[in-house]
């Protein structure tokens, strides 16, 4: 109806107002030129601000962008790849460290309500077993006067503390980790990308939310487990994401800064990768920890976004690699791919 094209249209040109005036104050000098990327992108390329300015792309020419996607599209090849033998064990925390264990994959060791007595003062992490994004997760020491009772039902694990050589990127801060992509190939699990999770102040959970949070991300060189550019939210936005290059609490270079005990965690992701073979394309959050690499959450659903922004390439040219090492039927690819539009 005219009623609904109007009500679009004015959501439109709300959202681009916004627009405006956040790429005006990131980028006070040359905002005319900014702006300008942003509308011929939406007019010439049907790209949207939210994938152009919201994942960072606004550097790169115009007619890369329409080979990323923001939108519910970007999970749904991970959907149909990984819940068609998986869906058992999708958001089933439990069921999740069952299988890790089973492996003899390091992990956060698990607590019984009837243990916590005999625990002592330590430091405990505390989950809703069936939550991501950090949703309903509390620290807490393990005599703490009725914690028995604002624990049942959650998964009660070991906080665990980052390895000391992440301090100079932010890693006393709390447990920052990294999103290790794998991809189970014929000959076994293949490490294809790696995110690091960057806190810039003191923090429970690493949860990025498009930056939201105040923390940022960065990409890492599989070779040699140094990052490469920062990426964050720009100050005073919503929406503005852009390169960083300094971490903005501690003033450490994050371009070449070496991650501690990399090759052990390739190593870890890879045999991940090959306790789930009902999962082939995975998304794990790995710490870095005292103790050596620990897996938290394999992911069957994991962001593109995170690979899409810090590898400066769109889902519809990476994941098509990726499913096509991947050791799933021919049918299946072809339904992931033609996902991807």
């Amino acid at each position: 109806s005219s009623m609904s094209v109007f009500r679009h249209s004015v959501r439109v040109a709300l959202n681009y107002g916004r627009i405006a005036r956040e790429l005006a104050t990131a980028y006070p000098t040359t905002f005319p030129v900014k702006i300008g990327k942003v509308v011929y992108g939406r007019a010439r390329y049907a790209v949207s601000p939210a994938v152009s300015v919201g994942m960072g792309l606004i550097e790169l020419p115009p007619h890369h962008w329409k080979r990323f996607i923001h939108g519910r599209g970007r999970l749904e090849a991970f959907r149909i790849i990984n819940l068609r033998l998986g869906a058992h064990l999708f958001k089933n925390k439990v069921a999740l460290l069952d299988r890790i264990a089973q492996h003899g994959l390091p992990h956060a060791r698990t607590y019984g309500l009837d243990e916590l007595p005999g625990l002592g003062d330590a430091d405990l992490f505390i989950k809703p077993p069936d939550e991501y994004g950090g949703k309903g997760a509390f620290a807490a020491r393990a005599d703490e006067p009725g914690l028995a009772e604002r624990a049942e039902g959650l998964l009660i694990q070991d906080r665990l503390r980052s390895h000391p050589g992440l301090a100079p990127i932010g890693g006393d801060f709390g447990l920052p980790t990294l999103r290790v992509h794998t991809v189970l190939t014929p000959e076994g699990g293949r490490v294809v990308a790696v995110v690091a999770k960057i806190l810039t102040g003191p923090d429970l959970i690493d949860n990025w939310h498009g930056g939201r949070t105040g923390k940022l991300i960065a990409g890492v060189d599989l070779d040699t487990g140094k990052l490469t550019q920062g990426f964050g939210l720009v100050p005073g936005t919503d929406q503005v994401i852009r390169a960083i290059d300094r971490h903005p609490t501690t003033g450490e270079v994050l371009r070449g800064f070496v991650l501690p005990d990399f090759e052990a965690l390739k190593e870890i992701a890879q045999r991940l990768a090959e306790a789930f073979p009902d999962a082939p394309i995975l998304g794990s959050d790995i710490a870095l920890t005292t103790d050596g690499p620990v897996i938290l959450d394999p992911n069957f659903v994991p962001e593109p976004n995170f690979p899409q922004i810090t590898l400066r390439e769109g889902v519809r040219d990476f994941l098509p690699r990726w499913i096509a090492m991947a050791d799933i039927p021919s049918e299946v690819k072809r339904a992931a791919v033609d996902s991807l539009g």
